[in-house]
Formats: structure tokens, sequence, C-alpha cells
């Protein structure tokens, strides 16, 4: 995915070359746990230095997945996925942390088939059906909340 972008922030490139070499070296999960708060419901697949939560939110049905990486039990990134309810299309954001504080933040949309060539309107969220609600502070802040609880 990365491949061919270039990272303007040197951590945030050091800690997404980590992110892939967890990928790479994820071993059998440690634990698995299901956690309830608000109107939200979390199943989380713990691994060793990554933990993958399926989020679903039970008042609007929409679900995302958040993959939170690990080093030393301190998140360093946060990659969180919406899939689009109108096209076969993801919405992904990755929030880069470095000592718990923000570094960095990028969001990448795969452009549905149907709009290939075609200039799309803004706001890009309602355009392509994703939830338009998911900001950064609030996927930012619910990640924080699930993590503890798994903690807990």
């Amino acid at each position: 995915m990365n491949a061919f972008a270039q990272f303007e922030n040197e951590a945030a490139h050091y800690i997404e070359l980590r992110s892939v070499e967890i990928d790479d070296n994820l071993r059998s999960r440690t634990m698995t746990k299901k956690v309830e708060f608000d109107s939200i419901k979390v199943r989380s697949i713990c691994y060793p230095n990554k933990i993958r939560n399926k989020i679903k939110f039970k008042e609007s049905g929409n679900k995302i997945i958040a993959d939170f990486y690990l080093e030393a039990h301190e998140i360093i990134l946060i990659r969180t996925f919406d899939k689009s309810k109108k096209f076969n299309s993801t919405k992904e954001a990755a929030f880069y942390f470095e000592e718990g504080k923000l570094i960095n933040q990028i969001f990448l949309i795969t452009n549905p088939a149907a709009f290939q060539g075609d200039i799309i309107q803004q706001p890009l969220d309602k355009t392509l059906g994703f939830n338009e609600n998911l900001t950064s502070e609030y996927l930012i802040q619910l990640s924080k909340n699930i993590y503890d609880k798994i903690i807990e």
C-alpha cells in the first residue's frame, strides 16, 4: 500500500515498517475478549503486539475494524477500516503515536469502480457511503477506550 508513497514524518515511517513486521510475525492469539460500553459491542483478538477489534455500533448497525499495533504495551499505530454501505470501497485511517502522542495521521479511500476517472464531490464520506461521524478525534478516543477495557 505504501510502496510508492513517501512519508514526510520519519517516525511515522518507522512505525509503518514496524507494523508490517508485526503482521509478518503474528503468532497464535493470546486472548479473545468481548467488551460492551455505551451502544458499542467489541470483539477483540489479541496477539503479542497487535489487537484486532471488530466493532459494531448497536443503534446504527455500522461495523468497523480497528487494529492496534503495540510496542512495550503502548499503542504505536491505530489503523481503522470502514466499509462503504453503497460501493465496494473502504476508508482506512492510520494514526501514528510516539510516546503516547499523535505524530501523524493518514486517510486512504479505495476508489470504487463506479467512479473511475470521475471527480468525486465533497463530502467524500457521504458520497461514498461512509459513516460521517467517524472523525479522527472520535476514532482515537474510541480506540483508547477499547484498549483500556481490554487491558482491565
